[in-house]
């Protein structure tokens, strides 16, 4: 009897020591997969946080980037970029750039830096290798300078590129460490767990806790990392960037187009305790149940005391628990309530159980106004969106959703970001609306300058054919005097044929910011008053004319002949839109522009001059409106308009120096307004109203041309031997050259140098001209070109003391511009 009961004791024991194994296991299975989990869900959020940080910095320092690009030289726009930015962005001590030297060449908190030589900081030498595109993130390393000093910091940049393509220099911007490690420090559950985030190398970027001595370190020979690095999105391994050599669940998500690694980790230590806690329960379970069993009624009261003693003990572990999720929920909605992002939570019927304060900005309502309504009643027009669809998948499938949608009653572009969990879901909201309106004027600057490079290139081409064409026809003219009146017709058609080329060609490099301009300080009210005698012959008698001039107008710096074509060009817009007749008004004024509207309007800050030309036509819509600037664009019927016209305008006020833009309504009539840059500084060169012209008649003297198209030096030739003077004429700037030398020894000097910009042969026209006044002082040169070349011209403008001749160009032409030269 005693065996029997032995080994029935026995097989109990034996069936209890499976079950609670087999328990134990399974729990432990599940406390590790639940741990995975929080870490997953920690490190999308940190991915979530790093994304939306850092695309913000990256469209900061593409800012910067693009004024880099246009002019490197141009130190007041760099500084003012530099400034805008840091302005806008509340995680940087500062935006700054360098010059091609790694040389400190403006930085946000001064106008005028001390020159550092920062070229041996990676941050400079990443981009000037070549070594990463886009922005690149370095490691980070104390402050040296300015509000940085002894500072944490993580410096990033990007690389600017010069308009031939070689390497100008980098936009920079030093970022704060704390802004990373105080949300960090928010999010971390115990002390024994650590986030952070490491370069797509191995190298840490942030941490929370800090450690100081762990900036920078490389764990890219860790076990683990090359499975890291061969994951496409994220996962999970137990030693990624481990310090105290502890075993660790860890988690991983990739950000940042791959270039980061967000990371979470907790010991299995502090993993496991709470299963522990469960293990000794169930251990004290069986041998319970082994007492039960075996024992007498002496054992049947202990057991039921040491239950009673478990039963307390659960509760005090229920309650322990219950205080540690609310005090980890003040804290989370301490830290959403604290950080940049709009967050908000939806319970699991829609209803608003969270918003932070950047939520209720958000979204335009205050968090009293919506917790505990459904979201669906209170924004209905989500429906329009595919929020809610989204919403489902995402709760259907236990996975996050990121989308970007215009929501129409706030007018806004939002990316939002949705973390679904057991209690509903939370949400990352981020208000992009400036970003997209950026972006698209970003897009449409692009695209206006492809464009504009395309038809400025063919104009060299071009207007050499016109120059040939305009002046041979001039030429055979006079040679038609007694000809039949069919024939000199059929000349007149080629002549009016070849000034219509002429025109478009100079509206093509004009929208291109490709035409040669000559800046002068200019009396804005009397060009305007001048013009107003040309518009009444071009707009009509139906047509009242209204000029409203400003008093104290500041004096401008703009070129006076191109700007009475825009003007002109504005007013036969007018003209166009005013088929029965109506009122144009011109109205001059200052303006400053402030550095606010700047940034909103993508345009620069500064005092400004403006004209508005104003009609009383049928106006645009805003969508047509959209458009009005884009080359060939027109709603005119076919044949009666180029599409050049406003885009001539658009071209010209931004070459300039200023900016234009335009107001409609459809009905209501259309605004254009012109800004244009005030004088700054003294400025010698000033425009006289009516001036005087030339006398063209010919004269007499050596000229020595250099010209590599054999029709247009042809045309040369024949003009300029008409109007009475010697020429000797070359197809390369060699050749002239030599010529030139041997004329000093004969004695025989040439008075002019006539010579294209753009040659075959290896020399330009200003190396050609460079070299003939070292060979005679005394030569006087003139520049022929149908194209702004950057030999001659910066930044649109004739370089100073330069004397040019376009072409398309006539013999009366050549010979008031050699006349100008020789008399002067």
């Amino acid at each position: 009897m005693k065996k029997v009961f032995l080994l029935a004791n026995v097989l109990v024991a034996l069936v209890l020591v499976i079950i609670i194994t087999r328990s134990i296991l399974i729990d432990r299975a599940q406390v590790i997969e639940a741990n995975y989990r929080q870490l997953e869900n920690a490190t999308a959020a940190l991915a979530e946080h790093a994304q939306q940080t850092l695309m913000a910095l990256d469209l900061g320092l593409t800012v910067v980037e693009q004024t880099g690009s246009d002019n490197m030289s141009d130190l007041q726009a760099l500084n003012t970029a530099v400034v805008s930015r840091q302005a806008a962005a509340a995680n940087t001590y500062a935006f700054y750039v360098l010059d091609r030297n790694g040389t400190l060449l403006a930085t946000s908190r001064t106008p005028d830096p001390m020159p550092v030589d920062l070229s041996q900081y990676s941050e400079f030498t990443a981009q000037r290798d070549g070594r990463h595109e886009g922005m690149y993130i370095a490691t980070p390393r104390l402050g040296t300078v300015g509000f940085a000093e002894n500072q944490w910091v993580i410096n990033v940049s990007r690389r600017i590129t010069a308009a031939d393509g070689s390497f100008a220099g980098v936009a920079a911007a030093s970022m704060s460490l704390d802004y990373f490690g105080d949300f960090y420090d928010a999010l971390r559950g115990d002390e024994r767990s650590a986030l952070g985030l490491l370069s797509s190398e191995g190298r840490v970027i942030a941490r929370s806790p800090f450690d100081e001595t762990l900036m920078g370190q490389d764990y890219s020979q860790n076990s683990q990392f090359p499975d890291v690095q061969g994951s496409d999105d994220g996962g999970r391994v137990t030693d990624l960037a481990t310090s105290d050599g502890m075993p660790r669940l860890s988690a991983f998500r990739y950000a940042w187009n791959r270039s980061l690694i967000a990371y979470a980790n907790t010991t299995e230590a502090e993993a496991l305790l709470e299963w522990q806690g469960r293990l000794l329960s169930k251990i004290s379970i069986g041998l319970l149940i082994m007492l039960t069993f075996t024992g007498t009624s002496a054992a049947t009261i202990v057991l039921a005391q040491r239950q009673q003693h478990f039963a307390e003990q659960t509760l005090r572990t229920q309650q322990r628990a219950q205080a540690f999720v609310s005090a980890a929920k003040a804290e989370v909605e301490t830290v959403f309530s604290a950080i940049s992002d709009a967050v908000f939570s939806l319970d699991r019927e829609w209803r608003f159980a969270f918003l932070n304060p950047e939520a209720e900005r958000v979204l335009e309502r205050p968090a009293a106004e919506l917790m505990g309504k459904k979201i669906t009643e209170e924004f209905p027009e989500l429906t329009e969106t595919g929020f809610y669809e989204s919403y489902r998948e995402a709760r259907g499938k236990g996975e996050s959703v990121s989308m970007e949608r215009y929501y129409r009653p706030l007018q806004k572009w939002f990316v939002i970001n949705a973390y679904p969990h057991e209690e509903g879901m939370t949400v990352y909201l981020q208000d992009v609306t400036r970003q997209k309106e950026m972006e698209e004027r970003l897009h449409h600057a692009q695209k206006m300058d492809a464009i504009g490079q395309l038809t400025g290139g063919i104009a060299h081409d071009f207007n050499n054919l016109l120059t040939v064409i305009l002046g041979n026809i001039d030429l055979l003219s006079t040679h038609l005097e007694s000809a039949p009146e069919n024939v000199r017709g059929q000349a007149d058609v080629i002549r009016i044929a070849g000034e219509r080329a002429a025109e478009l060609t100079h509206r093509l490099l004009a929208f291109a910011r490709r035409q040669p301009l000559n800046p002068q300080q200019t009396d804005i009210n009397a060009l305007v008053q001048e013009a107003k005698h040309l518009l009444a012959r071009t707009v009509g008698e139906d047509i009242s004319i209204e000029l409203a001039c400003g008093h104290d107008l500041w004096p401008a710096i703009v070129d006076p002949y191109e700007l009475q074509n825009a003007i002109l060009n504005l007013a036969i817009n007018a003209r166009d839109a005013m088929p029965e007749g109506g009122k144009l008004t011109i109205e001059t004024n200052n303006a400053s522009v402030s550095q606010e509207y700047a940034d909103e309007q993508g345009v620069t800050a500064g005092d400004f001059i403006t004209i508005a030309v104003s009609d009383t036509g049928c106006g645009m819509t805003a969508e047509i409106a959209a458009q009005a600037f884009d080359p060939f664009f027109t709603t005119k019927d076919e044949g009666k308009g180029s599409g050049l016209g406003l885009a001539m305008v658009y071209g010209f006020a931004h070459q300039t120096g200023g900016h234009v833009n335009i107001y409609s309504e459809s009905g209501e009539g259309t605004t254009v307004r012109l800004y244009l840059p005030r004088v700054d500084g003294d400025n010698d060169s000033q425009y006289q109203a009516g001036p005087d012209r030339v006398d063209a008649s010919g004269g007499t003297g050596r000229i020595l041309l250099v010209e590599d198209d054999d029709l247009v030096r042809r045309f040369a030739v024949s003009g300029l031997q008409k109007l009475g003077y010697e020429v000797s004429d070359f197809a390369d700037g060699a050749q002239a050259l030599e010529a030139l030398r041997l004329a000093e020894d004969r004695s025989q000097p040439y008075a002019l140098l006539l010579t294209d910009v753009v040659l075959a042969g290896g020399l330009s026209g200003r190396e050609v001209a460079a070299g003939a006044v070292e060979i005679d002082p005394q030569l006087k040169v003139l520049f022929m070109s149908g194209y702004a070349e950057n030999a001659i011209v910066h930044h649109g403008r004739l370089d100073p003391g330069v004397n040019l001749l376009s072409k398309p160009f006539r013999t009366a032409d050549l010979a008031q511009k050699i006349r100008e030269i020789l008399d002067s």
